[in-house]
């Protein structure tokens, strides 16, 4: 594949307004979920020292046979929805991963390449949205799964408004526009 195939392209407005009501009718039926709102709950404070050796640990471990933290991080039940709903919805979905409101893993379908995504751009734009809105990102090429994708990220609010975390839906643009075949 060519690199201008790799590059990032832009969504039209049609598209983008397509994206929205997919995640929108998908969030209906399981983004408030009790396995995800669980995983949000406040855990204790941790130092940027600690978040930042928890980070390069989960980096470490992803070429390691032993991965306690991200197995430690695949056993929540978040991770378990998420799996459950990557699959079932498949091919729609690439990747599904949640985030509390420091920006840790909070449970994923498949690994992550890192554990903090507090210091990506996409956790900190989203975590300023309002409980309506969402970040949607261009189309860009997942190697993982040799697929096109569009990564759309939401905000998580309690009831009083909140800031919870950040659920992210990584979607197989083919799959969501209906160009795959199956």
């Amino acid at each position: 594949m060519n690199a201008a195939l790799k590059a990032p392209a832009q969504l039209s407005a049609l598209e983008r307004h397509h994206l929205k009501q997919l995640v929108q009718l998908h969030l209906q039926r399981w983004g408030r979920s009790q396995a995800l709102l669980d995983g949000l709950q406040p855990q204790q404070p941790l130092q940027q020292t600690d978040i930042n050796r928890l980070d390069q640990q989960w980096r470490a471990e992803l070429d390691e046979p032993r991965q306690p933290l991200i197995d430690s991080v695949r056993q929540l039940p978040a991770s378990t929805l998420l799996e459950a709903i990557q699959r079932q919805y498949a091919p729609l979905f690439n990747e599904l991963f949640l985030t509390d409101q420091r920006g840790l893993i909070a449970g994923m379908s498949k690994i992550t390449s890192d554990y903090w995504q507090g210091d990506e751009a996409k956790f900190n734009s989203t975590r300023t949205l309002k409980a309506n809105q969402m970040l949607i990102e261009a189309i860009g090429y997942d190697g993982s799964t040799q697929s096109f994708q569009v990564q759309v990220s939401v905000p998580l609010h309690d009831p009083q408004g909140g800031f919870l975390g950040v659920l992210t839906l990584g979607i197989n643009i083919e799959a969501a526009f209906g160009d795959s075949t199956p």
